[in-house]
């Protein structure tokens, strides 16, 4: 194996381990659904867990942005994941797409740069 460092959420400090029993049809829809948007269970559970949490009124905390300069649009969109899907105007299953490479539209390029007030032509930039 190379010298590169690979921190786990396993051992990362900012994370913790939740478990639970649920009834089995709604665990297989889950890992289906999971992999049909190609998330890990672990991204999937987040994304339960903050919808839940903000529809019984709770107020989430940012998510910590991280000090690494995207290289790419795609690294753009995971270190900014959640602040995206929490803006609620680019689904879902769209905003994994973007996550996965997919080239965003006009109309998308220009909502992602207002959320992150970024101007649209850096944006470009890292769409190559």
């Amino acid at each position: 194996m190379s010298g590169i460092a690979v921190v786990t959420k396993r051992k990362d400090p900012n994370y913790a381990l939740i478990s639970g029993y649920v009834p089995k049809d709604l665990a297989i829809q889950f890992k289906v659904a999971c992999a049909a948007n190609q998330l890990e269970h672990g991204v999937g559970v987040e994304k339960a867990l903050e919808l839940w949490l903000q529809s019984q009124g709770y107020a989430l905390k940012p998510e910590p942005q991280t000090s690494e300069k995207p290289e790419t649009f795609t690294d753009l969109v995971q270190q900014n994941y959640f602040a995206l899907m929490n803006l609620g105007k680019i689904n879902h299953a769209r905003l994994n797409e973007l996550s996965f490479g997919q080239k965003p539209n006009a109309t998308e390029l220009k909502l992602i740069a207002s959320v992150l007030e970024l101007n649209s032509e850096d944006l470009e930039k890292l769409i190559g």
